[in-house]
């Protein structure tokens, strides 16, 4: 048997699967067109579906680093009785009014000591929209945090 018989069998082999994938990549390709289309007409709604939790485990890395901003949107009475040590505090009422004072550049992690996670997904909303682009909120809150024994500041 001589190879030189072979190598013409498989170019037509090669052609039919290339075809074959090509046509099957066509749908994904067209999703990513779709996916960008929505980011470029409405960035902010997109990103909007995008904050995403971090765990604990993963928040307390950074916080160890001082790689992150720890964004604690409870109300200032609550902040004072406690927080996560070097946390900031921009009340959710107060956080469109407030946005200067963070770093778009910063990795924000957004908590709250309510136990409604809706605040804490409001908060990471305001952020994204504008233009915020590193945010995540605290998996399991303020009381997960807590719970494992984390650095916390608390008033007595």
């Amino acid at each position: 048997m001589r190879l030189n018989n072979i190598k013409p069998a498989i170019a037509p082999l090669f052609l039919i699967f290339l075809g074959i994938f090509l046509i099957a990549s066509f749908p994904l390709i067209q999703h990513l067109q779709n996916n960008e289309k929505l980011l470029l007409d409405n960035p902010s709604e997109y990103a909007a579906n995008e904050i995403k939790e971090i765990s604990a485990q993963e928040a307390k890395l950074l916080h160890e680093k001082g790689l992150a901003v720890f964004l604690d949107v409870s109300p200032l009475q609550d902040f004072k009785k406690q927080h996560i040590v070097g946390a900031v505090n921009i009340p959710i009422s107060n956080l469109e009014q407030e946005l200067a004072t963070l770093n778009h550049k910063n990795w924000i992690i957004v908590y709250s000591s309510a136990p409604e996670l809706e605040t804490t997904v409001q908060a990471g909303n305001v952020l994204v929209q504008n233009g915020f682009s590193r945010v995540n909120s605290l998996g399991g809150g303020f009381a997960n945090w807590k719970t494992l024994g984390y650095p916390i500041f608390s008033q007595p």
